[in-house]
């Protein structure tokens, strides 16, 4: 396993999806149909989400990772496991504001958009937020949360 970035509060890093937010399991049906915002898809969990959404029958895979290597590298693994996922990769540094603005500009640009297909940005407190409206603090403080609607 390679060693995390310096400097990394994070001991490990974990390249295998969790049961709980698995789409193979307990999400597979919330999946179908959706587009699916991935941040953090270029390793780790962020990487196997990706391809557990391909497997659980989503549409459409937003990738946002720090690297176009890691994009691409993602974005084969995700063919590898099906075909028919449309992917959008996009080069995005989640702690720089103007490119949280240049992701969020690039979603609300895809043809066929439709703020109910979009997967839900953030869950916390059993609240739920459009990804488009949230207010930007809001957003930086539970974007780990990305994979929850």
């Amino acid at each position: 396993m390679p060693a995390p970035l310096k400097p990394s509060f994070i001991e490990t890093i974990h390249h295998d999806i969790y049961e709980t937010i698995n789409p193979r399991t307990t999400l597979a049906n919330k999946a179908r149909g959706k587009t699916i915002l991935i941040t953090g898809a270029g390793r780790g969990i962020g990487r196997a989400a990706a391809i557990a959404f391909a497997h659980a029958g989503a549409d459409r895979l937003i990738l946002t990772a720090r690297t176009a290597s890691q994009l691409d590298a993602t974005a084969n693994e995700v063919k590898a496991v099906s075909n028919e996922v449309e992917i959008m990769k996009i080069q995005t540094d989640m702690t720089n504001e103007s490119q949280i603005d240049t992701l969020f500009r690039a979603i609300q640009a895809i043809d066929r958009y439709d703020e109910e297909n979009i997967i839900r940005t953030t869950e916390y407190n059993q609240q739920h937020y459009d990804m488009i409206d949230i207010s930007l603090d809001l957003f930086n403080c539970h974007h780990q949360y990305c994979l929850s609607w």
